[in-house]
């Protein structure tokens, strides 16, 4: 098993940064899979990105890149009211529109059912505005139970109760109020309260996923979720939590050396099963997301990484022509998303890919041949060659595998139990799984 300890040497060395990409060529996963988690964990260090929503920013976006030609091409081939930037912008002024509205009629029940909507509609659509005069001063005299217009949830939230007391409304409202505060506990506490109301809505589940110190719980919520078939952002945000849960999970995997020891390959397994789970995910994401999409360009960062260790030599060429239409969508992603959202950031996926795509060609000329040389000098039977060349894919069943770790019906799999083990070790290969 690969170990990086003393990573700024690694990254000092070209000739160790050309060995380490060079093996993503090599023909068993397993030492791909290795590689990828030795390039990851030496950027692991490297600033976390938190993309935020600034109006005045997301406001001027829609002008500074009307002159942009393969934005506008993606804009109308997406649809105007598929895009991210036009729903956000909607909800803005539907959002200024229903309070407003409130100031004048006081009817919280009507402005409950407003709000609701829009929270469906935009994760980022109600924001901390307030009431302002013509000096731009605040206005807290009008009479309403609530200054900042978010403290109006409460409440819509009793409003709608009374209309109905199992009102689906006022409980999405009401775990969005706690998600807003970052009381993550109390959101998850509520969303499992409403669960037991309808064991179908989708937003729960994607509250449920937000903020799991267990990166398996936080994973077991995220594919419950999209079980319920949700859409929008709510979909997008189900695959993003599976994607992350996932990819630090096998990648932590990889890292524990003990347990690794211990039984290599089962621990090797259900490390890539993970790994594998977060590349389909990422590929939904990148497939169904706008180019405006908030966190596109991570997906992209992370889906290129993944991608490249799993399909190896025999569907990668050494110029990385097989990903070259990801890379182009990707150059256009971050030019959008710097426009509205916020300048790139160099986090451990974006390091990463940036090593590889620039260190590929030279370590594949460089490694290649070794791979080659080697496999010809050491005599096989037909049926070890064969085996080798299984060795190229990803096996069949790791989807299954990982649902059986974080979708049993207890929540929980005792990975000792003989059953577990005859299904994890029982995987058989099949080179159509990972026509991606």
């Amino acid at each position: 098993m690969l170990t990086v300890d003393k990573h700024q040497d690694l990254l000092d060395s070209p000739e160790a940064l050309r060995c380490l990409v060079g093996h993503l060529r090599h023909p068993e996963l397993t030492t791909r899979i290795e590689a990828f988690r030795a390039l990851i964990t030496m950027h692991r260090d490297c600033p976390v990105e938190t993309p935020m929503v600034d109006p005045q920013r997301v406001m001027m976006a829609q002008n500074r890149l009307k002159d942009d030609d393969q934005y506008n091409k993606a804009f109308f081939d997406t649809g105007p009211y598929n895009m991210l930037l036009t729903t956000l912008m909607t909800c803005m002024v539907d959002y200024q529109k229903a309070m407003l509205q409130n100031a004048q009629d006081r009817d919280m029940l009507s402005l409950g059912k407003k709000l609701y909507a829009l929270v469906m509609r935009s994760e980022w659509s109600l924001g901390d505005g307030e009431f302002r005069d013509g000096r731009n001063q605040s206005i807290t005299d009008l009479g309403l139970p609530y200054t900042t217009w978010f403290e109006a949830l409460p409440h819509c939230i009793a409003a709608l109760r009374a209309e109905d007391s199992k009102s689906e409304a006022a409980a999405i409202l009401e775990i969005k109020y706690e998600i807003k505060h970052r009381r993550y506990a109390k959101a998850h506490q509520l969303a499992k309260a409403w669960l037991a109301v309808n064991e179908k809505c989708s937003y729960c589940y994607y509250a449920l996923s937000m903020d799991q110190k267990n990166d398996k719980e936080g994973l077991r919520w995220a594919k419950l979720g999209l079980r319920t078939r949700p859409s929008g952002y709510i979909q997008r945000g189900l695959l993003f939590n599976c994607l992350d849960y996932a990819g630090r999970l096998g990648v932590n995997m990889l890292d524990d050396h003990k347990a690794y020891h211990e039984d290599p390959e089962k621990h090797m397994k259900t490390a890539i099963a993970y790994l594998h789970t977060a590349l389909k995910d990422a590929r939904t994401y990148v497939d169904i997301a706008p180019v405006d999409d908030r966190i596109l360009r991570q997906v992209i960062w992370r889906y290129l990484n993944l991608f490249v260790a799993f399909k190896g030599s025999a569907l990668v060429d050494r110029d990385l022509r097989k990903v070259q239409s990801y890379v182009d969508r990707l150059k256009l992603v971050e030019r959008v998303s710097s426009v509205i959202w916020s300048p790139v950031v160099g986090i451990a996926a974006k390091v990463t890919w940036d090593l590889i795509s620039t260190t590929y060609t030279p370590a594949a000329k460089e490694w290649d041949p070794i791979f080659d040389e080697r496999s010809q000098k050491e005599p096989a039977s037909a049926s070890e060659r064969q085996g080798r060349a299984a060795e190229q894919e990803a096996p069949d069943g790791l989807e299954e595998l990982v649902e059986n770790l974080v979708l049993s019906p207890d929540h929980h799999v005792n990975p000792d139990e003989d059953s577990w083990r005859t299904h994890a070790f029982s995987l058989h290969l099949d080179e159509d799984m990972l026509e991606m």
